[in-house]
């Protein structure tokens, strides 16, 4: 089962803007580079971040909810640094769900699978680690119904994309879709490894309207055969955790865009030398095959 995702997967998509320098400023950028007579050299040595990454959410679901903690990479491109041996805990007003770290060092805490969110109740999360304590809140808001989504077939190819999946701008919620596609039962795919033959996508509803992104990058299409299985969930998103995303969404999906937005930091719920959110959600789901 797909988890929301992490900061690191919201960064999938995103397009880089491409600087052209006509020859006229390269050739003056070439004399000025060998016209230096003394290398210049800066220290880029990474610098330490204690912070403690926080990502999780509990839902209405009635299964085992996953809290991850782990270190800031202070190195570009380097693997995720567990937290463990932490104390995890989500409350509310009149229970205690202690979690487990499953497998031990892994830095992944999990409830038993028996735990469920109540929707309007408020969920908070404690965490312990080495003395340094980690808090944070959010409300579990009821979801309206997933629309019903839309896409087209190119009549050459056979393959297909989404048309609408929902709008991006919403005044009444704001949601989080998921989308996992798995086409490996279609024939000419079946052999396939699994990254070719399955993808998940993430879309967001917010309640509020930035020209980074009405006017940002063209991302890409993604295209999938008739007969892909689709399994769409929406998650309803607190004020705070839309924030959250959008925070997100304007540092990396939304970034270098024609209207780009000065960057600040990604917000936060957490109190505490934490970054990251906690987050609450209802979730409906659907499934559906794609069809000519």
């Amino acid at each position: 089962m797909t988890s929301p995702p992490t900061p690191l997967q919201l960064e999938r998509g995103v397009k880089k803007v491409k600087l052209k320098l006509f020859p006229f400023k390269i050739y003056i950028l070439l004399v000025l580079l060998v016209s230096c007579e003394k290398p210049a050299y800066r220290d880029i040595s990474p610098v330490e971040d204690n912070r403690i990454v926080v990502d999780g959410i509990i839902t209405n679901e009635m299964k085992s909810h996953k809290i991850i903690l782990s270190k800031i990479n202070t190195v570009q491109n380097d693997s995720l640094k567990p937290v463990t041996g932490a104390v995890v805990q989500i409350k509310t007003s009149d229970t205690i769900f202690n979690l487990s770290e499953s497998p031990v060092g892994s830095g992944v805490y999990l409830t038993d699978s028996t735990t469920i969110g109540l929707e309007t109740k408020i969920y908070e999360i404690y965490i312990n680690y080495n003395g340094n304590i980690i808090s944070g809140s959010d409300i579990l808001n009821n979801v309206l119904s997933i629309p019903i989504a839309t896409w087209t077939t190119d009549p050459i190819t056979g393959m297909s994309h989404f048309k609408f999946i929902c709008n991006t701008y919403n005044n009444i919620e704001s949601a989080m879709y998921i989308l996992e596609l798995d086409w490996s039962n279609v024939s000419g795919y079946t052999n396939l490894p699994y990254k070719e033959n399955h993808v998940t996508l993430y879309y967001y509803s917010l309640q509020s309207a930035d020209l980074g992104e009405l006017l940002g990058p063209k991302l890409e299409t993604v295209l999938f055969p008739i007969g892909t299985k689709v399994i769409e969930k929406k998650y309803s998103l607190s004020p705070a955790h839309a924030e959250f995303i959008r925070s997100i969404l304007l540092e990396t999906q939304w970034s270098g865009g024609l209207f780009d937005a000065p960057h600040s930091n990604v917000t936060t719920n957490l109190k505490g030398d934490a970054v990251g959110f906690f987050g609450a959600s209802a979730v409906v789901s659907r499934d559906f095959i794609i069809t000519p």
